[in-house]
């Protein structure tokens, strides 16, 4: 029984961090309109799950091009992203940056 609980617990954390980094994606790709070039790592380092809510923490890097002078900015960002089980996977449901 404690294999299946352990078996389960790592399948839904899993699917925590691809939610995770689905949210963390859409979060860097929102810097589309004033920036090209944008690209982004992200590295997610803890996930939590509780029943049908959890969280997923860490950091996304993001690098992209200004288009008003063409200037190469990045910058690294931390935050916590929201998970609500949606049936079978989960939707990212919130982000709170902390930068510290």
């Amino acid at each position: 029984m404690q294999a299946d609980a352990r078996t389960g617990h790592r399948q839904r954390a899993q699917r925590g961090r691809a939610a995770a980094n689905e949210g963390l994606g859409a979060a860097a790709s929102a810097y589309g309109a004033a920036y090209s070039s944008v690209s982004y790592k992200v590295e997610i380092t803890s996930v939590r799950i509780n029943g049908n809510s959890g969280s997923a923490s860490g950091k996304v890097t993001i690098s992209a091009t200004q288009n008003s002078n063409g200037q190469r900015v990045s910058g690294t960002y931390g935050g916590t992203i929201k998970l609500v089980r949606s049936g079978c996977s989960w939707q990212a449901t919130g982000f709170t940056r902390n930068d510290g």
